[in-house]
């Protein structure tokens, strides 16, 4: 009970836990309203899919990209790529069946454009005149001549290869560009719902083809729908896991009631708060119901197991509940802050919504600490909690102290060599976060997405918009002769499947108007030529076939598409700038290279960099609380130590058998950091009040491991499960990042379990000065 040495933290927590045990129907009625005004919140609370929420406004490479949306045309489009299962796709019936799709396709909401095979323009001349068609026309009887020839076109044209058909003629592409609406913010979603029913009855009619589909539009939506997967699947699931691993530690139906309804309510209230906030539930942000559930968990068992455990002890359930609040308020809030200052950090994050996730898992865990202190009492004294009993637990907690006294040396050395051989595979780690490993295995667009890198590969593209200097610079020869070795330098390139240029145009028109001789298979001769040429095969390009979409409405630059294979995004970003250079050395401009692969592995990089200065603040502002919080240079220097070596094993290990880190590795630091500290925090200040007492260093381990060890196993295996239960989550990155902080929780656990006390018993030496045996926690 309390006593002269109490300081100023156990003083407070026995007066407020007397409180509330007085005072239950006032307090609860405060704190009911308090929950009713934020889950009110509810209402408010939208779903977002936009993958442009990645991104700041004034981000730059966000800014380059609309900037050439802005030039050309918008990259908003959806792809229906089909595969024949036998043979390829020239034949009659099947060439049909792709003349039938590219017409429907352009019925779909918001379709502006709609490129495939049938419809490429071919160009050919007769005589002084210049004919431009279908390649299978609208009113065409397709027979076997007609698709023959076809076959020979389309597998001949550079235009057209590892662009709208594979170099073996199985696999086509049909791609549909979309100019949604702007005051419609659900445009692209109904484009891709109408493709997907487009796709399904396709299929159907045709089960000799396999359709996949693919594109920004697709990505976008499945944002949204992974949000809202995730969203309604892993919150109720955890849920009920929690309540069963709870009655499993507990055996108590009382105890794990009060834990499921503090954690419920602290979820409730956290996610309300998110919708007074505007903060919208997506991909990124549906992560944090899932880490309020575990981090509210962890502080309950805390109060919950003590007051059980003091009851065990001879107390009285309200002498009992103060006796906790005495003990554990300190630790408690210590823990609290420091978990706070580690999610603080991700507001250095240069992605929005894991500065989202930041600023909403502090709000959580902030009412779960609130929620916790305010409910522990009435609710422990009102359901007429039981006294504890003996499980697996107890029984352990009383053996490690045993062991760690015969071989601590061991213990230190055998930490040691591990750490020390895992971190040396950190260099080895790379970044690699292609947009499409964002969704896990399964998601359509994911599945999709593969089938397509598998068959026609070229899903990441690099956007270059090439100036000529003046208006109708772009007919200029010498611009011309640039451009052409620009897209030749960029084919030679590996990685690169398919460059689009006007270049490619140019130099057919040229031999079409010389009469289709291959000689000619070049660029015109003057500036007055190829503005004849480009007039002229402008005029007749039928509806919806313009050439906006790679030259500007004043000529005076170009657009350079480059497909890219499945590569690395670092190799992704080397041919950037190696295309950059290109460029400066060639022309004498600087052009910035963009695309959506590009943006969002610039976006990694800017992040994970950005987290580094986020994990250092993070890292000093939690060890500045151990040093106070302890009082003691030298435990708190322990407690740095050993809070560092967890996250330097798995960065190591996941170096070793994965070799590759994508954007969540930019959380993970941060928010582990914040957590795992909480474990050497209870056992250090149990530690530290049992040494106050006379104790050395042994027989203080041995108190710390009697009173919080249980407890401690509880919330450590707590803590694991609620993160790797984000393995569950549709959002590829969120499962990563839970996979990865609950392998570093689950290490610190053993850390903190096992080679913490055996630094303390080499290294504080103090003798013992109360020679008697280890008293009850309630002493």
């Amino acid at each position: 009970m309390a006593t002269g040495k109490d300081n100023w933290f156990a003083r407070q927590g026995m007066r407020l836990a007397a409180l509330l045990l007085r005072r239950q129907g006032l307090s609860l009625s405060v704190i009911l309203l308090f929950i009713l005004l934020l889950v009110a919140g509810l209402a408010n609370l939208r779903i977002s899919g936009d993958y442009r929420a990645f991104f700041d406004a004034d981000n730059p490479d966000l800014k380059a990209y609309d900037a050439l949306e802005q030039t050309y045309a918008k990259l908003d489009t959806l792809a229906l790529v089909v595969r024949a299962r036998e043979g390829d796709l020239f034949t009659p019936a099947r060439l049909e069946a792709a003349r039938d799709l590219t017409n429907d396709l352009w019925q779909l909401p918001s379709a502006a454009r709609v490129d495939s095979i049938t419809n490429h323009q071919h160009s050919r001349a007769e005589a002084d005149d210049l004919f431009v068609e279908s390649l299978i026309p609208d009113n065409a009887r397709i027979d076997p001549a007609l698709a023959e020839q076809a076959r020979t076109r389309a597998l001949g044209e550079p235009m057209l290869q590892n662009f709208l058909v594979a170099p073996d003629g199985r696999t086509a592409n049909f791609v549909v560009t979309l100019q949604p609406p702007p005051d419609d913010p659900d445009a692209l979603s109904k484009s891709v719902t109408a493709a997907r029913k487009l796709k399904t009855a396709f299929e159907e009619k045709h089960p000799d083809l396999q359709v996949a589909l693919v594109g920004g539009a697709v990505l976008d939506t499945s944002l949204r729908e992974v949000s809202e997967h995730d969203a309604a699947v892993l919150s109720p699931l955890m849920i009920g896991a929690l309540f069963l691993g709870l009655w499993l530690f507990y055996r108590s139906a009382a105890a794990s009631a009060i834990s499921s309804i503090i954690v419920g309510l602290s979820v409730a209230t956290t996610v309300g708060a998110m919708g007074w906030l505007g903060i919208p539930m997506m991909s990124a942000t549906a992560a944090v119901p899932v880490i309020v559930l575990t981090i509210s968990t962890a502080s309950t068992i805390h109060m919950v197991a003590t007051t059980r455990d003091l009851m065990t002890q001879g107390l009285s359930r309200r002498d009992a509940i103060i006796e906790c609040y005495r003990m554990n308020f300190e630790p408690v809030f210590i823990t609290t802050v420091t978990t706070l200052f580690g999610f603080l950090g991700l507001n250095f994050a240069d992605a929005p919504p894991y500065r989202d996730v930041g600023n909403m898992a502090t709000i959580g865990t902030a009412l779960a600490y609130l929620l916790t202190l305010g409910l522990i009492p009435p609710l422990m004294d009102m359901l007429r909690i039981t006294p504890a009993r003996d499980n697996f637990a107890n029984r352990l907690t009383r053996r490690i102290p045993v062991m760690i006294a015969r071989y601590p040396l061991a213990i230190i050395v055998i930490f040691t060599a591990v750490t020390a051989i895992t971190v040396t595979a950190l260099p080895r780690l790379s970044i690699n976060d292609k947009f499409v490993d964002y969704f896990a295995e399964g998601v359509p667009f994911r599945e999709d997405a593969t089938f397509v890198s598998k068959h026609l590969p070229g899903l990441y593209f690099l956007e270059f918009s090439v100036p000529s200097g003046e208006e109708g610079g772009v007919n200029d020869p010498a611009y011309l002769k640039k451009l052409e070795s620009f897209a030749d330098w960029l084919r030679a390139q590996p990685g690169v499947t398919h460059v689009a240029a006007m270049t490619d145009i140019m130099k057919r028109l040229n031999r079409n108007m010389h009469g289709d001789d291959p000689a000619y298979d070049r660029l015109p001769e003057n500036r007055k030529e190829a503005a004849q040429y480009l007039l002229l095969y402008e005029m007749s390009l039928p509806f919806g076939r313009d050439l906006n979409n790679q030259i500007d409405l004043a000529k005076s630059a170009s657009r350079v598409s480059v497909a890219m294979g499945d590569i690395p995004t670092a190799e992704m970003q080397a041919l950037e700038r190696r295309a950059e250079d290109w460029l400066k050395t060639h022309t004498g401009h600087s052009v910035e290279g963009t695309g959506l692969a590009i943006i969002f592995a610039h976006l990694t990089e800017r992040t994970l960099n950005s987290m580094l200065t986020g994990t250092a603040v993070g890292f000093l502002m939690i060890a500045i609380c151990l040093f106070v919080s302890l009082r003691s240079l030298p435990l708190g220097i322990l407690s740095v130590v050993v809070n560092l070596v967890p996250i330097a094993i798995i960065f190591g290990l996941w170096s070793l058998f994965i070799g590759e880190i994508g954007l969540y590795a930019a959380a993970v630091t941060t928010i582990a950091q914040g957590i795992i500290v909480d474990f050497a925090t209870h056992i250090l200040s149990k530690y530290q009040r049992a040494r106050a007492k006379g104790y050395d260093a042994r027989d203080a381990i041995a108190k710390a491991y009697d009173v919080v060890g249980p407890a401690l196993i509880a919330s450590a295996v707590t803590l694991t499960l609620g993160f790797a239960a984000l393995q569950f989550a549709d959002f590829a990155i969120n499962a990563q990042l839970g996979l990865m902080t609950a392998a570093i929780i689950a290490v610190a656990f053993l850390t903190d379990l096992v080679l913490l006390p055996a630094l303390l018993v080499l290294v504080d030496r103090q003798p013992q000065k109360v020679p008697h045996a280890v008293p009850s926690p309630a002493e």
